[in-house]
């Protein structure tokens, strides 16, 4: 139940609400047509509560689960989707810093997908493919997301615009290059880094002991002082710019 909205039902997804079946101003809920149940909402000067009971022709006992879509079906895979008055539910309603598009929504397209310069976030920071499409959502300037990972759905792809900060790293198309900030060992200066995408026990093996990551800095002689930077394309001249978060830049890839 919702702490602030007793009257109600929701679901939490990394500690923010998600999903939620809408008031229970006359006895159902307001945009959640629900299948298999049957609710009462209970209200004292003591305790407020939701009970449910399964319906007589239920064979299986129904359950709720939220697929790596960011879906919530039941047990026969219908999904719960909010209908059209209820605008309180669904997947990014209750979410914060959504960007403002109006009437406009993504829309599932299949087949290939042409090369884009865009951001690749690492699959150990295990997002999922509806954590990709709420972040699309947060930033304005992204057109499309879709998963790098097509065996999981895990992995994503974000067009220009995603911020860049310290821990984040983006990946060449092919995944053989990383950028990323780090530090010196005083944490004073910022540098934006390239490394050769290898195994580090692969290099051991093939340079031993005497092996250190070679790095290419872009911005050797104008360290950063703050922790973050903002990664754009000119679309003009189509260089890639790397400014601090001040908007100055710092390194600028030419394309001539």
């Amino acid at each position: 139940m919702d702490p602030n909205l007793t009257d109600r039902l929701i679901i939490r997804w990394r500690g923010e609400v998600k999903w939620t079946s809408g008031l229970w101003p006359n006895g159902e809920f307001k945009s959640w047509v629900v299948r298999g149940y049957n609710f009462s909402y209970n209200s004292n000067e003591q305790e407020e509560y939701f009970t449910y009971s399964v319906k007589d022709d239920v064979i299986s006992f129904p359950t709720l689960q939220i697929d790596q879509y960011g879906s919530l079906n039941d047990d026969s895979g219908f999904s719960m989707a909010c209908s059209e008055e209820g605008r309180d539910c669904g997947p990014y309603a209750n979410s914060s810093a959504i960007c403002n598009r109006g009437s406009s929504y993504f829309v599932p397209k299949f087949g290939l997908m042409s090369s884009v310069d865009g951001t690749k976030f690492r699959e150990s920071d295990n997002m999922t493919l509806y954590d990709c499409g709420l972040k699309c959502y947060q930033n304005c300037s992204c057109v499309a997301y879709a998963a790098t990972n097509r065996a999981n759905d895990t992995g994503y792809r974000l067009l220009q615009g995603q911020q860049l900060k310290d821990g984040d790293e983006l990946l060449s198309a092919f995944g053989k290059f990383n950028l990323e900030f780090f530090s010196t060992q005083d944490l004073t200066n910022h540098y934006l880094g390239v490394w050769f995408n290898r195994p580090k026990d692969v290099m051991l093996m093939l340079y031993e002991e005497d092996y250190y990551e070679p790095v290419c800095v872009a911005n050797r002689n104008s360290p950063i002082s703050d922790h973050s930077g903002c990664l754009t394309i000119d679309s003009s001249d189509g260089n890639l710019k790397i400014l601090h978060s001040g908007g100055s830049p710092i390194a600028i890839s030419s394309v001539q």
